[in-house]
C-alpha cells in the first residue's frame, strides 16, 4: 500500500532573527515613550503585552520586573485614572499577586466616574479574570 504525501503550500512567515529585532524595537520605542509620557495609557497597555510575550516566548523573567516597574510608575502618575488601577491589576494579576491585583480593581472601580465606559461597566466581570490569573484576555480599557 503506497501512501501519498500532499504538499501544503504554507505563507511565508518572518525570520526568528528579524521577528526579535522587531520586537526588541517595539519594547525600545515604547519604553522611551513611556519614560517621556508615562500618562499615555494605550501605550502602557502594549508594553504590558510586549514584556508578557517577551517573559513567555524567550523566558525573560526580568520582564516581569519591569512590569513591577511600569506599575508602579502608572499608579504614581496616574492615581486619579482608573485605568491606571486596570492596568496595575493586569500586571499584579500576571505575576500572579491576586490579592493586589484585586485590590487595584476595587480602587478603580471607585474612580468609576473617571473609567472609560469599557471599564466602567466591566470592572465586575473582571475580577473573576483576576482571580483565575486570566486578566491578560482584557483588552480595550485605555
Amino acid at each position: 500500500m503506497s501512501v501519498q504525501h500532499s504538499v501544503i503550500a504554507l505563507p511565508a512567515a518572518t525570520d526568528g532573527a528579524l521577528a526579535l529585532i522587531n520586537h526588541e524595537s517595539i519594547l525600545d520605542r515604547c519604553w522611551q515613550t513611556i519614560d517621556l509620557h508615562p500618562d499615555r495609557l494605550g501605550i502602557a497597555a502594549q508594553l504590558i503585552d510586549e514584556e508578557y510575550r517577551r517573559s513567555h516566548f524567550l523566558g525573560d523573567a526580568s520582564a516581569l520586573d519591569r512590569l513591577l516597574t511600569l506599575s508602579e510608575t502608572l499608579l504614581h502618575e496616574g492615581a486619579e485614572v482608573g485605568e491606571a488601577y486596570v492596568l496595575a491589576a493586569q500586571i499584579a494579576s500576571l505575576v500572579h499577586k491576586f490579592d493586589q491585583a484585586t485590590q487595584y480593581l476595587v480602587q478603580a472601580k471607585s474612580l468609576a466616574p473617571r473609567l472609560t465606559p469599557f471599564c466602567a461597566n466591566n470592572c465586575q466581570s473582571i475580577m473573576p479574570l483576576v482571580t483565575t490569573g486570566k486578566m491578560s484576555s482584557i483588552r480595550g480599557c485605555v
